[in-house]
C-alpha cells in the first residue's frame, strides 16, 4: 500500500492531506475484506472481548475456508481520479444496515468507524449487491474542475433536453497498465 500513497503522491495526483485521507480510506477496506469478508469476524466480537476476536482471526488463518480465501485489489490512476476496486470472498454484508458510529448509543463502541472514515475521505464509495466488493473513488482537482464544468453544462439552457445523469463515468487506464501498476503481471 506504501508503494501505492508514494507512486499517487509522485504524480501529484493530490495534496499530502489527501494522500493521508486516501491510505487511511484503503487501509480501513483492506482491512474489513480481510477481516470481516474473508475471516467472517462479526464486529460484535470486538464489542465483548477483543481478545477472543484477535484470538479467532489468528485461528481462522489458518482454517479451511478462511485461508484459502483472497482479497482482490485494483487500481486505476488518471490526471481526474484514483479509483480503488477491493473485494473479498466472504459472504458480504448489508451496507445499508450498518449502524451510525456518530449516534449518541454508538459513541463508545470499540469499533464501527472505519466505514465512516472511509465515506468521508473518499469522494465516492459505492458496494456491488452482495456486499464484498468496495468502490472508491477521490477526484483530483482536475477532476473537480471537470465534474463542475459538467454541472454548468448541465444548468445552460442551451442543453435543454440533455438528460444529465448523477453518475460521471471517467475512462479508465489501460488495464495492462493497471496490472503492471499493481505488480500483477
Amino acid at each position: 500500500m506504501r508503494y501505492l500513497e508514494d507512486h499517487i503522491g509522485s504524480l501529484r495526483l493530490c495534496d499530502e492531506h489527501e494522500l493521508v485521507r486516501i491510505g487511511v480510506a484503503l487501509h480501513e477496506s483492506l482491512s474489513n475484506a480481510i477481516n470481516h469478508g474473508n475471516l467472517e469476524l462479526d464486529s460484535e466480537l470486538r464489542q465483548e472481548d477483543e481478545r477472543i476476536y484477535y484470538e479467532l482471526a489468528e485461528s481462522r488463518k489458518l482454517m479451511w475456508p478462511y485461508c484459502d480465501r483472497k482479497v482482490q485489489f485494483f487500481a486505476s490512476l488518471n490526471g481526474e481520479r484514483v479509483k480503488f476496486v477491493i473485494c473479498d470472498e466472504g459472504p458480504g454484508f448489508n451496507y445499508q444496515k450498518v449502524l451510525d458510529p456518530t449516534a449518541d448509543e454508538q459513541i463508545d463502541r470499540v469499533g464501527g468507524r472505519g466505514l465512516l472514515l472511509i465515506r468521508s475521505f473518499m469522494d465516492e464509495v459505492s458496494y456491488n449487491r452482495r456486499g464484498n466488493e468496495i468502490t472508491l473513488q477521490k477526484y483530483t482537482s482536475a477532476g473537480r474542475k471537470l465534474l463542475a464544468k459538467m454541472g454548468e453544462q448541465s444548468r445552460d439552457p442551451a442543453n435543454v433536453g440533455l438528460e444529465v445523469s448523477g453518475e460521471v463515468i471517467l475512462p479508465d487506464d489501460d488495464p495492462e497498465e493497471i496490472l503492471e501498476f499493481v505488480g500483477a503481471t
